[in-house]
């Protein structure tokens, strides 16, 4: 047949052979006491075997085959077996393991069978045990936009495409775990990171300190704790707090490095107050320091302004998200001037503990 022709084409034993074992694995796990939902198999084998398309239709059209097929395979193997699932809870956990099989399909360059198959099938699982149910309305609206606004970033050359995709993850779990503002924070960062990128960029060129293109290590690294702290908010309130101060400390953080590094005198290193040429793992400026401040104030101004903060208090949200930012970015400041200088961790690791810490400094701020 052509169809299967031109897949064979495309794709060597190996991808099959791969795609195999994949399955095998996930129905030796659906045995185990693991309580492990059989129409997370379905879906997951579903999503895994769109992937083989994925070269023909591009990413975008893997997603939305992916997302089709594991909710009708997920529909139809829960209703054969009598499963008690509803088909919003069904349609949260197809959307959210198609873009996890997407993103990790976009993310490794090749169609990877094993990661997009147990990749996709750990996370349903893992969502499926929240048993959220989102009106299939709220679930459309949640994806488009948050994919309509990676993809305008993509064609405006701020992120690649594994970008688009991890961004539309993130973006749809907070939507769903948060609301629309707990996106709008987010996506503040991510507007005002881009547009303070192009901050005399000419300048940071020539330098070679100019930022390229992002992708979904920057977003995970930036994002990863603003979304556990958005589902953890389904649990105490106070991780409100933690969200806004690890965007804070992403906000903050790059504002600090994108507005620092135009200073015309050195920056010196936070640790040894050794002056250092721009762009260098850990270096601070007087500039880019008040830039942390008001990148950190911006945050909790904003969340105010968007209402987020009439439970907890204005003046809460000020001083835990301003300070909370600031400190994380402090942290960025003192693991580049030493670990990552040293090579033991990289850029996005550091973006990610920083934003932890931010986090942290926060809830903390505001239970003392």
């Amino acid at each position: 047949m052509p169809v299967i022709d031109d897949l064979a084409s495309k794709h060597s034993k190996q991808d099959f052979a791969l795609l195999i074992i994949s399955l095998l694995a996930l129905f030796v796990i659906s045995v185990l006491p693991l309580r492990f939902p059989v129409y997370v198999i379905g879906a997951s084998t579903a999503i895994g075997i769109c992937g083989l398309l994925s070269r023909k239709i591009g990413d975008l059209g893997f997603l939305f085959l992916a997302i089709a097929a594991a909710f009708l395979v997920s529909f139809t193997v829960n209703y054969a077996t009598s499963g008690a699932m509803s088909y919003e809870i069904l349609l949260f956990v197809s959307v959210t393991g198609a873009l996890i099989g997407a993103t990790l399909n976009s993310m490794s360059g090749r169609y990877n069978p094993a990661a997009i198959l147990l990749g996709s099938a750990m996370a349903m699982w893992l969502f499926s045990a929240f048993r959220y149910e989102v009106p299939a309305a709220e679930m459309a609206t949640a994806l488009v936009f948050s994919l309509l606004v990676g993809y305008f970033a993509y064609r405006i050359k701020v992120i690649n495409m594994s970008g688009v995709l991890s961004a539309t993850l993130v973006g749809v779990l907070i939507i769903l775990f948060g609301n629309i503002m707990w996106f709008l924070i987010l996506l503040s960062f991510f507007v005002v990171g881009g547009i303070f990128t192009k901050y005399k960029y000419e300048l940071k060129s020539s330098l070679k300190i100019a930022q390229v293109t992002r992708g979904y290590k920057n977003v995970f690294g930036n994002g990863l704790c603003a979304l556990v702290m958005a589902i953890g908010f389904k649990f105490n309130p106070v991780f409100l707090l933690g969200f806004l101060g690890a965007v804070a400390a992403a906000t903050s953080d790059t504002l600090a490095t994108e507005i620092g590094e135009t200073q015309k005198k050195q920056p010196f290193l936070m640790t040894t107050f050794e002056r250092v040429p721009p762009g260098t793992s850990g270096a601070v400026s007087p500039l880019g320091e008040a830039s942390a401040v008001i990148g950190s104030a911006f945050i909790a101004s904003l969340a105010i302004l968007l209402g987020m903060a009439n439970s907890l208090g204005a003046a809460t949200v000020l001083i835990t998200t301003t300070i909370g930012g600031f400190v994380g970015t402090q942290a960025d400041s003192i693991l580049g001037a030493t670990l990552e200088r040293r090579k033991i961790l990289n850029n996005h690791t550091v973006n990610l503990l920083a934003t932890i810490i931010g986090a942290a400094v926060s809830i903390g701020v505001y239970y003392i």
